[in-house]
């Protein structure tokens, strides 16, 4: 066995004395290198059962590059509600059936929504991976977005015909809009996975009974399934870290620009109604922090919005996952939205509920592009 590199050892040290996001970004760099992945599995365990968060994308890869079971049940719950870790997580092959009918359920409901990019990026993960599980979500979307009888017909013979249908005829006869790239991914891949036919799905299915049958698998799956938000955190207070860190991203790049001196920044930067605004909730603080402390989440949307000329790099690290500029403000506007009923405890969701864990989805979804924006 080869031995590790001497970064591999710096960064196993560098670990195992790790705190919050530190944890995530080291073993990101561990994954890329895959040396000691055995000792890698060992401290990323003992950091989960004491209480730290992983981010889900390396938890995703960690799982799928080592199919560890323990971990995988340990934070089962918190990538099930997550679109990217999931998605990884599917595309590793992992031998949970679970993955593919969870993503199937979460494209559903947002296939009607032209503002969330997940919808085309699940759509395509099922046809390049999906098994027949998939057909009836896949096809009930494609007959509810046909535009016309017509359409609706041949769609409703292909999926009683059990030979593969061509999605290049369907699709000449789509008008082309918003929604016509997402239909073009959905048809693509009905016809994939049509056209893999039986062996694929027996051979996924054989892989997934395999690991099922080993010993305390199926329970440790089972056990899985009971929600635990310990490790996860609220909606709410991922929403914190977020505003926290795009208000330090946002002044960062208004005071580069305008500078600091008679407070130019925030003059030039900040719309007069924001100001405004900030100044009477000054007013009405005993603390009287400074003005900028005093912004909203929404407050922070609208000055990016200004200002956006200033922001056109830090986008084009998150255009993979955001098509527009339209999107990414929809995004904000969206997450305040969780915000606004998770600061009312009367009328916010109960935990382990479906909304709960939906606003809990979106905090999550829009934590990571917002990671992505505000890097340096």
């Amino acid at each position: 066995m080869t031995s590790p590199s001497s970064e591999t050892n710096a960064d196993l040290v560098r670990l195992e004395h790790a705190i919050d996001l530190q944890v995530s970004k080291i073993l990101s760099s561990l994954l890329e290198r895959g040396e000691a992945l055995d000792r890698v599995l060992e401290i990323i365990e003992r950091k989960i059962d004491n209480g730290y968060y992983i981010g889900d994308d390396e938890l995703a890869d960690l799982i799928g590059l080592t199919r560890s079971e323990s971990i995988y049940t340990k934070t089962r719950q918190q990538l099930f509600r997550n679109y990217s870790g999931l998605l990884r997580l599917f595309k590793s092959g992992y031998p949970d059936p679970e993955i593919e009918k969870t993503l199937c359920t979460k494209l559903y409901k947002i296939a009607t929504d032209d503002a969330d990019p997940w919808r085309r990026y699940i759509a395509e993960a099922l046809g390049e991976d999906g098994t027949e599980l998939a057909l009836p979500t896949l096809e009930a979307i494609l007959f509810e977005h046909a535009p016309s009888v017509q359409v609706k017909q041949m769609i409703a013979q292909a999926v009683e015909s059990a030979t593969v249908f061509s999605a290049e005829a369907l699709l000449t006869k789509l008008e082309a809009g918003s929604r016509k790239n997402f239909i073009e991914s959905v048809a693509k891949a009905i016809s994939a996975i049509k056209g893999r036919g039986t062996a694929f799905e027996e051979n996924v299915s054989e892989s997934r009974r395999q690991t099922l049958s080993e010993p305390g698998e199926r329970k440790k799956l089972e056990a899985a399934q009971s929600p635990t938000n310990s490790q996860l955190g609220t909606p709410l207070s991922r929403i914190h870290d977020i505003e926290v860190k795009l208000h330090q991203h946002i002044k960062l790049r208004l005071q580069t620009r305008w500078g600091t001196k008679d407070d130019n920044w925030w003059v030039k930067g900040v719309p007069l109604t924001i100001r405004k605004e900030c100044a009477q909730r000054r007013e009405d603080d005993p603390e009287r922090n400074q003005p900028y402390t005093y912004t909203y989440l929404i407050d922070l949307k609208s000055i990016l919005e200004k200002n956006w000329t200033l922001f056109e790099l830090d986008f084009m690290r998150v255009r993979g996952t955001v098509a527009s500029k339209k999107d990414f403000l929809d995004c904000l506007g969206r997450l305040n939205e969780v915000r606004n009923r998770h600061s009312h405890p009367v009328r916010a969701p109960k935990p382990n509920t479906e909304a709960f864990h939906a606003d809990f989805a979106i905090a999550q979804q829009v934590g990571v592009i917002m990671d992505q924006f505000c890097s340096p």
